[in-house]
């Protein structure tokens, strides 16, 4: 009965390996004790100020951009089960050589180490899961990984909070332990209870970097791109909108996270359904246009608000905007492994995260001054924006999917051809 339960709970009865449930909340609660904790480490315990640590996440992240397909390519040939297991070896090795750094030259070597290996990591388990997982239930296990992650990140908050708290040299340290040992339960888990895969044939008709030629799967990765502005409008410019520019409370912002979590926690799973194909994801990433356009014309007018009314709008925008999230997110999952090819899988993957990724290096700077400096109009441009690439992902899917369909055909034995005139 607990065990049922206990599986009902992670989602292992939806068609994921068990495994894979129960370490997406055990990795999930790690890296929240250390995401949650990490800016009061680096400053606090190894001496870097708040200017290195940015510099220092910046040139990782810059480099894990450049190294993101490349890293996507060793996936499809050396194989996910293998890749990722390395990778999550790697992990929690360098975090528990976190305590040991000192000073900004360390911190940085370690820092972009181990963005690497999280990269290394995400793309094997993205290929992963296409590896060992039917077609049709994709994108299902992927909105109950997402859902899991959320509350175990959201534990693992805790977990940072009693640890910052205390603020002794010991609790400061254990932020890094723990994200060490999460990663070390992920590795038993993968090593011992997940099926290994193997790399599949390469189809000999690609070469090179196949996906970057694509012309319509890289329409579809700038669509994308533009899509996941619901996450740095959310993460960033949503809080600095809230204190600046309305009356709301400063713990309004703590509420609409709040609100956000509790949706996704609840809902993405049954948002995700209708994306498994990719006719369906695209209609997906359409009504995500909608909902996060909307989204914008609602805290737009929040500028212009006091009281209930400003709190009643800012509640109003976050369900919006968390369901264009939602919506986006199952889009993102059904668009990337329908197009993907078996061979090339972690290439396309890689390929297809660089959208998401260069929104994180331009938006935070350019959504902020902009939303900050021009207000409600800044809001409605970004509405357009949106409303622009929704617009254009149904033509862009249908493209892409005739040129898969094609390549499809072009790829079978001669026997397979219909003979229609004898």
């Amino acid at each position: 009965m607990v065990v049922g339960w206990t599986k009902r709970l992670l989602g292992a009865d939806s068609g994921m390996p068990p495994a894979l449930a129960l370490g997406s909340v055990t990795t999930a609660i790690g890296s929240g004790v250390f995401a949650a904790g990490s800016a009061v480490f680096f400053t606090g315990y190894v001496g870097c100020s708040g200017a290195q640590v940015g510099l220092g996440l910046s040139v990782a992240a810059l480099i894990a951009f450049a190294a993101q397909v490349p890293l996507g390519m060793l996936v499809d040939r050396m194989g996910s089960w293998r890749c990722w297991l390395a990778a999550v070896l790697l992990l929690a090795l360098l975090f528990a050589c976190y305590p040991a750094v000192t000073g900004f030259a360390s911190f940085l070597v370690v820092v972009v180490a181990c963005t690497l290996c999280s990269t290394l990591g995400g793309l094997s388990r993205g290929r992963y899961i296409g590896d060992v997982l039917a077609k049709e239930s994709r994108v299902r296990v992927s909105a109950r990984i997402r859902v899991n992650a959320n509350i175990g990140t959201a534990l693992g908050m805790l977990l940072a909070g009693a640890c910052l708290a205390i603020g002794t040299r010991e609790a400061y340290i254990a932020l890094p332990i723990v994200n060490a040992a999460s990663y070390l339960v992920d590795l038993v888990l993968i090593g011992f209870f997940m099926p290994r895969t193997q790399p599949l044939p390469r189809d000999r008709t690609r070469t090179g970097k196949a996906a970057l030629r694509d012309g319509p799967f890289l329409t579809l990765t700038v669509i994308n791109g533009i899509m996941m502005v619901n996450d740095t409008l959310f993460g960033i410019v949503i809080p600095l909108w809230v204190l600046r520019r309305t009356d709301a409370p400063h713990a309004t912002v703590a509420a609409l996270f709040l609100l956000n979590t509790a949706l996704v926690v609840f809902c993405q799973t049954r948002v995700g359904r209708s994306a498994e194909k990719i006719p369906g994801a695209a209609r997906a990433q359409r009504r995500a246009a909608y909902a996060i356009a909307a989204s914008c014309v609602v805290f737009a007018s929040t500028s212009g608000t006091s009281g209930w009314q400003t709190l009643g709008l800012l509640a109003a925008g976050t369900v919006l905007l968390t369901a264009g999230e939602l919506l986006e997110a199952a889009a993102a999952w059904g668009i990337s492994y329908g197009l993907a090819p078996d061979d090339r899988r972690g290439e396309y993957l890689a390929v297809f995260g660089l959208g998401p990724q260069l929104m994180d290096v331009v938006g935070p700077v350019a959504l902020t001054g902009l939303t900050l400096a021009c207000g409600w109009a800044a809001w409605l441009g970004i509405a357009v924006v949106v409303l622009g690439a929704g617009a254009a992902v149904g033509p862009a899917a249908a493209w892409a999917q005739r040129r898969t369909d094609t390549a499809a055909a072009a790829a079978l034995p001669p026997h397979h051809v219909r003979q229609d005139v004898q």
